[in-house]
């Protein structure tokens, strides 16, 4: 199966949600999956705007992108800040939260799946854990265009959710994130290698602009189970990296490494398929 993607980095306006969906609108061309940055849907750098400015998955934000979705019969994922169900936030680290760091899919029939974040970032200039909570499942979207997993920003940094993603059958990875200047040579060499370690696809949508006193980077790009770059978006401005990829590809990546063939699943802690193995005494 062949499937165009298009990894989009744009500058969102912060807190302006209904600008921010009309060009997702503007920017769709023929692709059959279009992927935005982390936390899109607001722009990342909204803090304890997150309490008034989150959704839930049955919001008019989700439901603006499936009317997108099914006009333009686009896959569309994207970042936003979810609310769970109704309940409100309660101040501070350590208490009552219920926002998380959402990747959203939704697909021109109107399915939604959403991921939300493993490993809200806390270093640096960033106080992720304030404001969301953890996610704790990894759910491979099983679409017309092919299984497809999701990751968001520093999830990247652990190999063990994509090749999670990869035993669970997933064929895309995808990685959303709000990255700033200071990291662009991790992400260059990290998103090749979960590529090559799980011989799958990986596609790549960055932020790109400034807020505040965060430069982000931009650098969508899209890689082929060997590590292959395909496409690349221009750094620090706003563009999109854009390619056709096969899907029969993999299985040819799989048998000149057989890195899931060879992977001992019980090192692997994520959902029920990954229990650790008994150790003998």
């Amino acid at each position: 199966m062949k499937i165009t993607i298009a990894a989009v980095c744009l500058s969102p306006r912060l807190r302006d949600k209904e600008h921010n969906l009309r060009r997702m609108r503007d920017v769709l061309g023929e692709e059959d999956l279009a992927i935005f940055p982390e936390l899109y849907l607001t722009g990342y750098t909204i803090r304890d705007e997150i309490c008034h400015l989150a959704e839930t998955m049955d919001g008019p934000s989700v439901e603006e992108v499936r009317r997108i979705a099914a006009d333009t019969g686009t896959h569309i994922l994207f970042g936003m800040a979810e609310k769970e169900g109704k309940v409100e936030y309660t101040e501070g680290p350590g208490g009552k939260r219920k926002f998380y760091n959402t990747s959203v899919l939704v697909s021109p029939n109107g399915e939604v799946r959403s991921y939300r974040k493993f490993f809200p970032v806390n270093f640096g200039p960033f106080e992720e854990n304030t404001y969301f909570m953890p996610g704790e499942r990894l759910e491979v979207a099983d679409t017309s265009i092919g299984k497809i997993g999701m990751t968001v920003c520093y999830d990247l940094f652990f190999p063990e959710l994509t090749k999670s993603y990869a035993l669970l059958g997933a064929e895309l990875v995808t990685n959303i994130s709000a990255s700033p200047h200071t990291t662009p040579p991790f992400f260059e060499q990290l998103l090749p290698s979960r590529a090559i370690e799980s011989t799958v696809y990986v596609a790549y949508s960055n932020t790109v602009g400034i807020y505040g006193n965060m430069s982000f980077w931009g650098g969508g790009r899209i890689i082929d189970p060997r590590g292959k770059i395909l496409a690349r978006s221009e750094l620090f401005k706003e563009d999109t990296a854009r390619t056709t990829i096969d899907l029969s590809r993999i299985q040819g990546a799989r048998e000149m490494r057989p890195t899931l063939e060879d992977t001992r699943p019980g090192f692997l802690r994520w959902n029920d398929p990954f229990e650790m193995e008994e150790q003998e005494p």
